[in-house]
């Protein structure tokens, strides 16, 4: 797990933390109705199919689903998939034009997000599971195998690469996928703190009013935050890669949203 040689060009961790943030608030209503709306959905649909008392506040205390309903937890992962996949080809887009100060552009993020659905889907799935593989033995392989397809997405919906996406994500990653790690890594660590905090508000949203329907819109609403932010990230990421390795800028991509 060593890439060849040592990068020339530093990639700028904390720079791009920075630009995601600064990016996803300077564009927040935006950004945050975009994630929220398919978020919404697919928490309504977990309520739904596996019943309100899997989206409580509390993980560590939800019910056994049982054998009995397994087939329903499968059907709700394949929608979440194909959903997930919908709204990160969005963000992905979103961001791009956010970077650029063009105005969104809904109805051309969805058209492209259908239209490399297959790629999205089948490639989602196989990073989610040899990324489940690696981490069963050590967390460190799981996230090498993060940052090596890490902008596999941005590679689907910006470049049209379809399934040679993994491919052209190893190839803009290579030498920089330590610094890669690091960055998922504060990034995530950033969306859990925030969700350790929505833990405890929707509880007492819960425990006070014991509204599901609040419930499921609240929590919709702080996990559309932190998807926001991730896919922005990952979306600068891409940016800063083809930057650094192509010397392609961001004002450089305008014809392909054209």
């Amino acid at each position: 797990m060593s890439d060849t040689a040592a990068p020339q060009t530093p990639l700028g961790v904390g720079a791009l933390l920075g630009d995601s943030f600064q990016l996803y608030f300077r564009n927040f209503p935006m950004a945050t109705f975009l994630a929220f709306v398919p978020v919404l959905i697919l928490t309504a649909l977990t309520a739904l199919i596996l019943g309100a008392q899997f989206i409580a506040a509390d993980p560590f205390n939800a019910p056994d689903p049982g054998a009995d309903i397994l087939g329903s937890i499968l059907l709700l992962n394949g929608l979440q998939i194909i959903g997930y996949s919908i709204a990160t080809a969005i963000m992905v887009r979103f961001a791009y034009d956010a970077k650029l100060g063009r105005s969104a552009r809904v109805g051309t993020y969805l058209s492209g997000a259908v239209r490399n659905l297959p790629a999205l889907v089948v490639l989602s799935i196989v990073i989610y599971v040899c990324m489940a593989i690696a981490m069963i033995a050590v967390i460190i392989p799981g996230l090498w195998v993060l940052a090596v397809w890490s902008v596999a997405i941005p590679a689907i919906v910006i470049e049209s690469a379809g399934f040679g996406a993994l491919g052209r994500s190893s190839a803009l990653t290579k030498e920089y996928r330590w610094p890669i790690v690091g960055f998922l890594v504060a990034l995530g660590l950033i969306m859990i703190v925030v969700s350790f905090i929505f833990t405890f508000i929707v509880g007492a949203i819960a425990s006070a009013l014991g509204g599901v329907i609040l419930l499921i819109v609240v929590q919709a609403l702080f996990s559309a935050a932190t998807f926001a932010l991730a896919n922005i990230g990952i979306a600068l990421l891409f940016a800063r890669l083809k930057e650094i390795k192509e010397g392609v800028a961001v004002d450089s991509l305008v014809e392909i949203f054209d």
